[in-house]
């Protein structure tokens, strides 16, 4: 079994409540396996340096050392932060 590369790996960055992020969530929950990306579901207040670089900006998708994408975010949106994790040129 391969290990799931940087590309394959993503944070979901989310307070709660915050039905924003829940509708977000259900988005990026269907569209991650399209691309085998692994999302983590992170509440940032369980982290604190999570909280203080987010916590004026969930939900925010994070992944390749980035944020892919922030705030609303339509199904289109989270394919696209997800296609750029995915297949984005190394370097």
């Amino acid at each position: 079994m391969r290990a799931v590369s940087d590309r394959g790996r993503a944070r979901f960055f989310t307070t709660s409540p915050c039905s924003l992020c829940d509708d977000v969530w259900g988005h990026v929950r269907t569209v991650a396996p399209w691309f085998a990306v692994a999302v983590e579901k992170v509440d940032i207040a369980t982290d604190p340096s999570a909280e203080a670089a987010f916590a004026e900006r969930v939900p925010v998708l994070f992944g390749g050392g980035k944020v892919l994408a922030e705030g609303r975010m339509s199904r289109r949106d989270v394919v696209k932060a997800l296609m750029r994790l995915r297949f984005a040129r190394p370097g």
